[in-house]
């Protein structure tokens, strides 16, 4: 049975039922008394194949978060009282409808029923749903998507939690074993409350050097330039183009003759060559 005021979220084709194996986006459509509300603008684009993406309903509007973006999709639901107030849109209405419409019944993700026909749908599978009924903070978002974006390797920008601005030293062995200074904002006051990995391999002896503004960690091998994944108190922010191993160095190459057929042994020896899985 359909209920009858409602706000639904779907992820479909762009070019709504039917609209083929094109590109899809994520819509949000807001029904009341089985007339149907929609604002032109209340869709997202769905970029890549899987994404985390957080629903906030506050009683009289959904906000959806994906991947962290700073400007959540919004659908207002307290539609009277939102016409022609920044920054909501005139909702384009089925029918008209008077006075101010109370709180929804329901959210309903896909698969809901219109006149007894499905309208919308979830085009697609969900890995994992967390459902909380409590009022969350920007923070408390970012600390569950964090633990999601580990648990599925997915991107999570968070907007709150810690920011390293500069490493120091920039570049060291591929051998690893070192202590390197994370430089920023937002590191906990305590290193149990802190931990630092590159390319999911964590470092290890992490160590408050002033609170929330700096600490160190000794990496693991490596090659190249690569990424670090900072978490401060569950929150996991993703650094970039701060670090880099130093390049391989090449001292010499035995035997320095082989037959030209191919197919013999040799032994290059230098530095930095990283670990054994590289």
């Amino acid at each position: 049975e359909a209920s009858d005021d409602y706000i639904s979220f779907v992820l479909a084709p762009a070019g709504g039922a039917g609209g083929g194996g094109g590109a899809r986006q994520h819509r949000i459509r807001t029904a009341a008394n089985a007339n149907t509300f929609t604002g032109a603008d209340r869709t997202m684009s769905s970029d890549d194949r899987f994404h985390i993406l957080a629903l906030v309903h506050t009683g009289y509007e959904l906000m959806v978060y994906k991947d962290g973006t700073v400007d959540p999709l919004v659908q207002d639901h307290n539609l009277e009282s939102a016409e022609g107030v920044a920054p909501y849109v005139t909702p384009v209405r089925a029918t008209a409808l008077d006075g101010l419409l109370a709180p929804m019944d329901s959210v309903i993700i896909g698969a809901i029923s219109l006149a007894s026909n499905t309208s919308e749908f979830l085009e697609g599978d969900l890995a994992e749903a967390l459902v909380l009924d409590t009022d969350l903070s920007v923070a408390d978002i970012d600390s569950i998507a964090s633990y999601l974006s580990r648990k599925y390797g997915l991107y999570w920008q968070a907007t709150t939690g810690p920011r390293a601005t500069a490493i120091t030293p920039a570049n060291g062995p591929a051998v690893g074993g070192y202590q390197i200074t994370l430089h920023g904002t937002g590191f906990a006051s305590e290193a149990s409350r802190v931990s630092v990995s590159i390319l999911g391999v964590n470092c290890s002896n992490v160590m408050v050097v002033s609170a929330g503004t700096s600490v160190s960690a000794r990496v693991p091998a490596g090659v190249g330039f690569v990424d670090l994944d900072v978490t401060s108190d569950a929150v996991t922010s993703l650094v970039q183009g701060l670090f880099q191993y130093d390049a391989p160095q090449v001292t010499a190459v035995r035997p320095s003759v082989v037959p030209a057929a191919g197919g013999a042994r040799i032994t290059i020896l230098g530095a930095n060559f990283g670990g054994p899985s590289h």
